[in-house]
């Protein structure tokens, strides 16, 4: 099973998941005078060459992750790297149950980035298990889903003290209950999503790749996979003109988190090929200044 290694370590940090560590590290997004970079997932451009990464650390991946980040005057740009063992791109599969005569899902689950930029004015706790709410804008890749497509997915984070139809109940650290709203952003996102009733084969994908259209196709991302690591460049303009995107000026400082995996405040799941899936959390307290 993939990841299975980290299922003992998961169990440990999850218990302390209230608990996050800030850092509050700055990444620093350079105006390049050279040739923007090709989004492709290699990340060996020029514009890369002589700027300076942030290293920040994913508490329950257990994972160093590196981050640059340069920008002209309309666009801004990422290079994100962090090691994995295997390369995780299918997402869900779909596995024909010869005695039912109906697919199963399967234990699958696929690599994933996240992006969790604040929303609002003030400093706020980013974590799904914060004592107050926030609003957060998510750069969501995923390497099934949205890779395929060259994007990422977009979304947003309410977590509030209001339930709604569609929000789930958290206990944040102190055990009070608040709700997390994961709310996509307008538009059609980069994939699909199809129903099989009848045999297509032993082993399906029910995801299919289509062009993001509205606020759905702000984020260009692809990442590549090779000798144990992941790279994944993202290109986004500095003001989308969409409201429920974070918007950067020049001279701005932006607090923001990352996280391997979704952020949903699921419980471990020991069943999957990856536990962490759904579990994940921002883990250090970072800053982007837009010089």
């Amino acid at each position: 099973m993939k990841k299975q290694t980290m299922i003992i370590l998961c169990v440990v940090l999850f218990s302390i998941i209230h608990r996050p560590v800030f850092s509050d590290q700055t990444i620093t997004a350079i105006k390049t005078e050279m040739d923007l970079p090709t989004i492709d997932g290699f990340g060996d451009d020029t514009a890369w060459q002589g700027i300076d990464a942030i290293t920040t650390h994913a508490d329950l991946a257990n994972v160093d992750v590196e981050i640059k980040a340069l920008r002209n005057d309309k666009m801004i740009f990422f290079l994100v790297q962090f090691p994995d063992k295997d390369e995780s791109r299918t997402h869900k599969s779909l596995y024909w149950n010869k005695s039912t005569e109906m697919y199963d899902l399967g234990p699958d689950r696929e690599d994933c980035f996240v992006f969790k930029w604040n929303m609002t004015d003030d400093h706020v706790d980013l974590s799904v298990y914060s004592q107050k709410g926030h609003e957060a804008d998510l750069w969501f890749w995923k390497a099934c889903r949205t890779d395929p497509s060259g994007f990422a997915d977009d979304k947003k984070h309410i977590l509030s003290s209001y339930e709604t139809r569609k929000s789930k109940p958290i206990k944040n650290k102190t055990g009070n209950t608040l709700y997390l709203q994961r709310i996509a952003d307008k538009g059609i996102a980069a994939y699909s999503r199809d129903i099989f009733i009848e045999y297509k084969g032993d082993i399906i994908s029910e995801f299919m790749t289509r062009q993001p259209k509205g606020s759905r196709a702000d984020i260009k991302a692809k990442g590549n996979w090779q000798n144990g690591k992941w790279t994944i460049e993202f290109q986004r303009a500095l003001d989308t003109g969409y409201r429920d995107d974070v918007a950067f000026a020049v001279g701005g400082k932006y607090q923001f988190g990352i996280a391997l995996s979704e952020i949903a405040g699921k419980p471990l799941n020991v069943n999957s090929s990856f536990p962490l899936y759904g579990a994940d959390d921002v883990s250090e307290n970072l800053y982007l200044w837009v010089k």
